[in-house]
């Protein structure tokens, strides 16, 4: 398990966004790259104004080329790859989805590895997780499970944080709509955090529950609250003339999109406390 801070200057009032988005699967036919477009674009532009940062949730590549893994099959991978990429296939889906991000290369605080990379090091020599990160000099390899604090500095008011632990995730008991979330509880509920965020189930939801605690100075009561959710994915189910590893378990369809969480530095009752809003962002 690993931790990071990332400490961000903020003014009070002013936003300050996150996006979580993983599941690229860069390398299956179903990989769905109008839709990682659409979430570039989205990222950059709230850069341009107001504090904006992204974590990578892991399984950027599909990574599925050895024989011997259960979901090996040749007629998933993408047509752009030919018979000859088979030799360094991992590391051209990396140049890919790498160039995809350029646009928003310098606001990745942090990724994660994803079962597939994981898997693939496993058998091969090749680290490709540490290949990835390699290319993003701002950023922090997180592993597979980790808590990152966002530090947030104010000019008058001091310092506060806000704590996130992100998981890319197990898979769920069962294929009912709530099973997802539910396994996303059970695996995250022994962290003492704000929010909890998890990929890898390739569903889109978020969770919220009421806390009641004394603000920071324990002059007051205040309605406060924790977050959970789900990033879901880039990579499309039930496609004519495709198949994908998750079709045959009767699953449903993904969710394509991201998260988006936005903390800010408010007044309530004369006490500057950090409120957050997490919503799903569903792409097409």
């Amino acid at each position: 398990m690993e931790f990071h801070t990332l400490n961000v200057d903020v003014n009070p009032g002013e936003p300050l966004n996150l996006y979580f988005l993983g599941d690229f699967h860069e390398g299956n036919a179903n990989s769905n790259k109008t839709a990682l477009k659409q979430a570039v674009e989205m990222i950059k532009k709230s850069s341009e104004t107001s504090q904006t940062y992204w974590i990578c949730m892991g399984d950027t590549i599909d990574a599925i080329i050895n024989s011997q893994d259960k979901r090996f099959n040749p007629s998933e991978i993408d047509k752009r790859y030919t018979l000859h990429d088979l030799k360094n296939l991992p590391k051209l889906q990396v140049d890919t989805i790498v160039k995809m991000l350029e646009p928003i290369k310098k606001q990745c605080a942090c990724c994660l590895i994803g079962n597939h990379e994981e898997e693939y090091i496993k058998r091969h020599s090749f680290d490709i997780y540490d290949y990835f990160a390699s290319n993003f000099p701002f950023t922090f390899k997180m592993g597979y499970v980790g808590i990152l604090r966002i530090a947030m500095k104010t000019p008058s008011r001091g310092a506060t944080s806000y704590d996130i632990a992100i998981n890319h995730g197990d898979t769920s008991s069962g294929t009912t709509p709530g099973a997802p979330i539910n396994k996303m509880h059970q695996i995250t509920r022994w962290y003492d955090v704000n929010a909890t965020v998890m990929a890898h189930t390739h569903r889109l939801k978020v969770d919220r529950q009421q806390i009641i605690k004394l603000n920071r100075l324990g002059t007051d009561l205040i309605d406060t609250h924790k977050l959970w959710g789900m990033t879901g994915c880039f990579l499309n189910t039930y496609q004519k003339g495709t198949r994908n590893y998750f079709e045959h378990k009767g699953a449903a369809a993904s969710d394509i999109g991201m998260l988006h969480l936005q903390l800010k530095l408010s007044q309530h009752k004369s006490i500057w406390e950090t409120f957050a809003v997490m919503n799903p962002i569903y792409l097409v």
